[in-house]
């Protein structure tokens, strides 16, 4: 079956993001996805699907259900964008994996968008594949901080067998973190559609990193993480009382434009 849809490829940092503008039924959204990413542009990362509230509000809901802070972050720099909200804009965005809305600061002038995240409901150090982490609890995703080694895809995927186990969750991050240089590589695994990425950067998993380069809690704390598509800041942030962190950094739109996809 062809399908029409006006889409949009968006550039957080290198982590691609695909944004579906068409109303689509939620029970297509993972086919879709998976269409867009192996057919049509396999540099995609993953696939959000934007639609309109009857207010004329608007929604942002991740292929398979998650939450990302990359692609939440351009949501709100695409909502400035319609609306022509140049100057700097604080907008409070619905988006999938997060029960509360989030806080979006945009600059249209600049293309940069900066996110507060939700506070970490638990950070532990947690016994996962033979070895003990800094693991960060996040709405909608946990993250695993591997500081001992190298990338290594093996181990991701029997880090990831001992994590499911510990707790159901829509999305796992792995981020093998190097602290002295302040780089990190993310590995981001989507339960709905079963897919394992290597991503170019990942938002919450650059905040799960913030909770563990600053164990001393140090309200001044700020710092640029490289990433393999870009880098991002990330900042101390409270929020309702509890400590959490923003991240931010440019994003780049490609044109809106029509597609045709296999279902």
């Amino acid at each position: 079956m062809k399908k029409q849809l006006s889409y949009m490829r968006v550039d957080p940092a290198g982590n691609i993001t695909g944004f579906v503008l068409s109303p689509v039924d939620p029970k297509d959204r993972a086919r879709i996805a998976e269409a867009i990413i192996k057919d049509y542009d396999p540099s995609v990362e993953q696939v959000g699907f934007i639609s309109e509230n009857p207010d004329g509000s608007h929604r942002m809901d991740m292929m398979g259900g998650e939450f990302c802070g990359n692609a939440s972050r351009s949501f709100g720099l695409y909502l400035a964008s319609l609306h022509d909200l140049k100057a700097d804009q604080s907008l409070d965005l619905h988006v999938s994996g997060s029960q509360e809305p989030v806080n979006v600061r945009t600059n249209l002038e600049n293309m940069t968008a900066e996110i507060t995240l939700n506070p970490a409901y638990k950070v532990e150090k947690l016994r996962l594949a033979g070895k003990t982490y800094t693991t960060v609890f996040l709405p909608g995703i946990i993250h695993v901080l591997v500081d001992d080694r190298e990338e290594d895809q093996d181990f991701v995927r029997d880090l990831l067998e001992d994590l499911k186990k510990i707790q159901d969750e829509e999305a796992y991050g792995i981020m093998f973190i190097n602290k002295d240089q302040l780089s990190m590589v993310p590995y981001v695994y989507v339960k709905e559609t079963a897919t394992l990425i290597r991503e170019g950067s990942c938002g919450s998993g650059t905040v799960a990193a913030g909770y563990f380069l600053n164990e001393n809690k140090d309200p001044s704390f700020k710092a640029i993480l490289k990433e393999p598509g870009g880098s991002l800041q990330v900042s101390y942030q409270e929020k309702d009382g509890k400590i959490t962190y923003a991240i931010g950094g440019p994003v780049v739109f490609g044109p809106k434009e029509e597609i045709e996809i296999d279902l």
